[in-house]
């Protein structure tokens, strides 16, 4: 018997062994020879390397691919090897040329189990160990961080490198692949033939590696240092020379793709004169970081700058080169949409929170400052950045030295400066104030106005520093931006905004969403696609406001973008009235121009071109709406009527964080009913790429006190350190508190953080793992309509719909992978009659539940779904629900639908009756107008649903029954046989198909009838079964030894 148990241990301990084996070949299928491979290099990095998007290749072509990268980096180490002996020679003839050595290299951490910021840290023990510094050689900036692994970039000796992965095998490194470098898109000239048509200048955003520029003046050295390398090698053919792999091509006998990037890159020699009038900027990205912008004049065809680009790839110490394109320009009754949806209801504005005191720096065009809605009739008025806080409405009006400080006739700016805070007054003084046609939203408050205009032209944006620091310097702590442009990628520019507000938690940014909704998917443009921005798109407004055709508030305006972004997180973030927006109307030769005589003007008919009025429309719209609304939050905040819903100044907030902002937006979220595409309406749904979180509602989002019954909990700044876990408890207790409550409640909680730098041209962007979980009962709720938690939002919302006041509700905000030793977030949670529950909570500190890791072939019923989309992939969702179990949600699509995919997923489910449902919010289905897309369920292989034509939706029953085997899970998985099978979970007796004297598990009090009585026989059948299993473990060693064995023999060259 000992010995038969320490067989028994041993083989637990071996298959224990084989499974962490088996984790550490999966981790390294990834890679080739220890080096990141070809294909994940391209999943979590944007880089010229797959510009092609549509490029389809085959397995042998995909083989081929890895080789080449393999000799590509090969070469890359031969470079850094000859970059360290030379600065070695440089430093032995006493030269006084400063040549550190060193290369950019990419270092991936894939120990497992551990968070980013545990990764990190060993990275950087291990880099002291060797050098006795470890503060040198890594980048401030995170490149990717998930479950298998954690990656940055890092400058270092070649020697260096290979020192570290010979210590710590599972630390990745390579040197960084000189395309890599360069993001997407980025490349105009021969390869794609697009030339940039908007003028003369053209603008190259350069990311150093490391903390190589920690200072302007360091910047200013380095640009000088790089311009210096460049045209050397423009002037030395061998040193131009571009290896053969330098763009990875398997589809063609030579290399075109290197070819074209080689024929720019010697086009360079011409371009001696066009890098002397090369002018420089150094821009902060975020605290001790620095980028360099380099802008091109007379650069005909981009020419000079592309070869620049490419040229700036191999230099060693650059990580990062990107192309800026450029930035173009994208209320009453918003004033009660916004506040309560509900007509001309203004509670916030009757409750006193008009934005008073209040200050929103805006970026536009210009600012016509004598309309009637801004006009100040005092004397001194100053436009050169000084700031007046007494002015009327306009605090600052900070001008640039490509920028005039004046607005066109129904310009851009005036009209979105009103939106927010326009309030007339015919004779510019605050005595004379009253109610206009075209008040904004918050109309009590006031700007400081950044112009990024000059005339027509449009718009000189700075960098994130020098954007944001005149607004701080007037009071404000809110920015409202309604321009951006196209890319395809997380350019340096976003990223520059996310880091400013990530080193300034009480700071938030609004950005219109975009125009291009009518092109589809994927349309949202920067920076409103940027992690911890509020990314805003628009509905149609109300009454006359709307033209014929038009269906009001509760519809998406048909322009407005559509997400997600380019890593799949949710965009747009909220929603605001943006169609047909009546505002005030800039008249630069004239003074106090204002609303005309009699009846409010209609969109319809729209009003003269010499009102003070215009009527206009895009997210550029929209986003001055909804930040108006953020500025009546900051009020109610700082005013302190949270937590009662009345004025207090003991509550007060003094310092709201941008993210206690966003979530208190986000979580008040009110969703739309459709969208309006070409001639026909469309439903949309929450959390989809139209609406994200739904429109603004104020009155869904605080108390207010006689105007609503919500209460509310908010938690802000609040840290959390890695792997730890944040527990709050709610009851919807309407009894308790005396509320009035509808039948049905709604707990709403969210949870918004924002998240530290990332590189340019990550391909998923968020780096601070944080999970919402909400359990009722101990069943999980996941965020943002999931089934399992969300790693690609740092925005997450859960709602469950209540109608029994004894339910609790368990909140858990988990740090589940920080880069970081923790991370600050605020989560606010709302409902009627909410109050924190003190009581014994149904369970402990829940996690999420891991999902199921068996295999297809354990499941005892499996449902395998095939879905193929067609060429509008975001409109396709499906989900499986059980019938049998009020109606839950077994598994649905968990991410945005990508275009032309096919996806393919299973589960195994409990025997019962389950419904699969298809939806395509268009209502053209997934076949056959617009791609072959189609769909196929099957249960245990066997087919019980396909299609592909229908219009909204299309759906199928089915059931799923008991088979004659062991007791399965709760996710329908085979348990361990050697464990009890009886009672609640026990299958039904199933009858012998011979009619004989088959064995059954039953609760009935017969049981003794069917199961033997006899010691012997029952010692027997332990017997065969203990050596049965024996068996089975055997064979299992034996196939594990056989394996090892072929492997060894393989190592050594047999």
């Amino acid at each position: 018997t000992t010995t038969f148990l320490l067989f028994i241990i041993s083989v637990s301990t071996f298959a224990t062994a084989e499974k962490k084996k088996q984790n550490l070949r999966k981790l390294q299928s990834q890679h080739v020879g220890g080096v990141v491979s070809y294909t994940a290099m391209t999943s979590m990095l944007s880089s010229s390397l797959d510009d092609d998007n549509d490029m389809v290749i085959t397995t042998q072509e995909a083989n081929i691919i890895e080789e080449l990268w393999k000799e590509e980096i090969e070469l890359e180490w031969e470079r850094a090897d000859e970059e360290e002996a030379r600065a070695g020679e440089l430093r032995n003839e006493g030269s006084n040329e400063i040549v550190k050595g060193t290369s950019s290299f990419l270092i991936c951490n894939g120990l497992e189990s551990q968070s980013g910021n545990l990764r990190i840290k060993e990275i950087k023990e291990t880099i002291s160990s060797l050098t006795g510094d470890d503060s040198s050689a890594l980048s401030k900036d995170i490149l990717y961080n998930k479950d298998d692994f954690t990656c940055m970039f890092s400058t270092m000796t070649a020697s260096l490198a290979r020192d570290i992965h010979e210590i710590k095998q599972h630390i990745l490194i390579q040197p960084m692949i000189p395309a890599t470098k360069i993001r997407k898109s980025s490349i105009y000239s021969l390869l794609s033939n697009e030339f940039e048509t908007e003028g003369i200048k053209s603008i190259v955003n350069v990311a150093p590696c490391s903390d190589i520029v920690n200072s302007t003046t360091s910047g200013a050295t380095f640009a000088v240092h790089l311009i210096d390398r460049i045209q050397e090698s423009f002037a030395d053919p061998e040193s131009r020379r571009l290896s053969n792999n330098f763009m990875i091509d398997a589809g063609a006998e030579v290399n075109r793709r290197t070819q074209v990037y080689q024929t720019l890159l010697d086009a360079g020699s011409e371009c001696g004169n066009v890098l002397e009038s090369v002018s420089v900027e150094v821009i902060e990205q975020s605290v001790s970081s620095y980028n360099l912008r380099f802008e091109f004049y007379e650069d005909e065809d981009n020419l000079c700058s592309d070869a620049f680009i490419i040229s700036l790839s191999t230099q060693p110490d650059v990580c990062s080169i990107s192309r800026e394109k450029s930035i173009s320009l994208l209320n009453d009754y918003a004033q009660w949409i916004l506040q309560s949806n509900i007509e001309e209801d203004r509670s916030f504005w009757d409750a006193g929170i008009t934005g008073a005191e209040q200050i929103v720096q805006v970026s536009d065009s210009g600012l016509d400052t004598d309309n009637c809605y801004f006009w100040d009739s005092s004397p001194g008025e100053k436009k050169d950045g000084t700031v007046q806080s007494s002015r009327r409405k306009v605090v600052q009006y900070h001008v640039q030295s490509t920028t005039d400080d004046s607005d066109t006739v129904h310009g851009h700016g005036t009209h979105v400066v009103g939106t927010i805070l326009g309030k007339r007054s015919e004779t510019g003084t605050v005595s004379d104030e009253a109610l206009g046609f075209a008040d904004g939203v918050a109309i009590d408050g006031k700007v400081a106005f950044f112009d990024v205009g000059n005339g027509y032209e449009c718009c000189y944006v700075p960098g994130a520093s020098s954007l944001f620091g005149p607004g701080k310097d007037a009071g404000a702590s809110l920015h409202s931006g309604s321009w951006g442009g196209s890319r395809n990628y997380y350019d340096a520019f976003t990223k520059n905004i996310d880091d400013f507000i990530y080193d300034d938690e009480d700071f938030t940014a609004l950005f219109a969403a975009g125009n291009d909704g009518a092109y589809g998917d994927y349309t949202v443009l920067f920076p409103s696609y940027g992690k911890n921005v509020i990314a805003v798109g628009a509905c149609e407004s109300f009454g006359d406001d709307l033209r014929s055709g038009m269906l009001g508030q509760d519809y998406m305006a048909d322009f407005s973008s559509v997400g997600p972004s380019f890593d799949g997180r949710i965009k747009p973030d909220i929603v605001a009235p943006g169609y047909g927006i009546l505002s005030s109307g800039a008249q630069p030769s004239k003074i106090g121009e204002c609303d005309p005589e009699g009846d409010r003007p209609n969109y319809q008919d729209g009003v003269s071109y010499s009102m003070g009025l215009a009527f206009m429309q895009g997210t550029s719209m929209a986003t001055p709406a909804a930040s108006g609304a953020a500025l009546l939050i900051r009020q109610y905040l700082q005013d302190g009527f949270y937590p009662t819903g009345a004025k207090n100044e003991s509550d007060a907030i003094t310092n709201p964080s941008g993210t206690l902002l966003k979530a208190i937006l986000v979580n008040g979220g009110e969703s739309l009913l459709g969208v309006r595409k070409n001639s026909g309406v469309f439903p949309t749904n929450m959390y989809d790429n139209h609406q994200g979180y739904g429109r603004v509602n104020l009155l869904n989002s605080l108390p207010l006190s006689g105007r609503n019954n919500l209460t509310a909990f908010i938690k802000d700044k609040e840290p959390i350190g890695d792997d730890e876990t944040h527990v709050y408890a709610f009851r919807l207790d309407s009894d308790s508190n005396q509320t009035t409550c509808e039948e049905t409640n709604t707990f709403s909680v969210s949870l918004v953080w924002a998240d530290p730098p990332v590189s340019d041209g990550c391909g998923s962007c968020v780096v601070n793992d944080l999970d919402l979980l909400v359990e009722v009962d101990t069943i999980p709720t996941f965020p943002n309509g999931k089934n399992t938690k969300d790693s690609t939002n740092n925005v997450e919302r859960v709602r469950v719909e209540s109608s029994n006041n004894e339910e609790v509700f368990v909140v858990s905000v988990i740090a589940s992978n920080l880069v970081t030793s923790s991370q600050t977030y605020s989560l606010v949670a709302t409902g009627c009659g909410l109050s924190e529950y003190d009581g014994k909570l149904p369970t402990s500190a829940p996690e999420p539940p891991p999902p199921p890791t068996a295999s297809p072939t354990d499941c005892i019923n499996k449902v395998t779904v095939r879905v193929k989309t067609d060429d509008y992939g975001s409109e396709t969702s499906w989900e499986l629900v059980d019938i049998d179990n009020e109606n839950n949600v077994v598994i649905t699509n968990n991410e945005p639908l990508l275009s032309d995919t096919l996806y393919e997923d299973f589960i195994c489910v409990r025997p019962s009756c389950y419904n699969y449902i298809i939806r395509d919010s268009y209502g053209d289905g997934i076949c056959c107008k617009y791609g072959s897309g189609y769909y196929q369920v099957l249960l245990n292989d066997e087919e019980v649903a396909s299609g592909d034509s229908f219009d909204f939706s299309e759906s199928a029953d089915f059931c799923a029954t008991w088979s004659p085997s062991p007791s399965i899970d709760s996710y329908g998985m085979v348990e361990d046989s050697s464990e009890d099978n009886s009672g609640d979970n026990a299958a039904p007796s199933v009858d012998d198909s011979d009619g004989g004297d088959s064995e059954t598990d039953s609760d009935d009090s017969t049981t003794d009838e069917t199961v033997s009585d006899d010691d012997d026989d029952d010692a027997t059948n332990l017997v065969s079964q203990i050596f049965g299993e024996a068996s089975q473990l055997v064979s299992q060693v034996f196939e594990a030894l056989d394996e090892v064995f072929r492997t060894t023999l393989e190592m050594l060259g047999f």
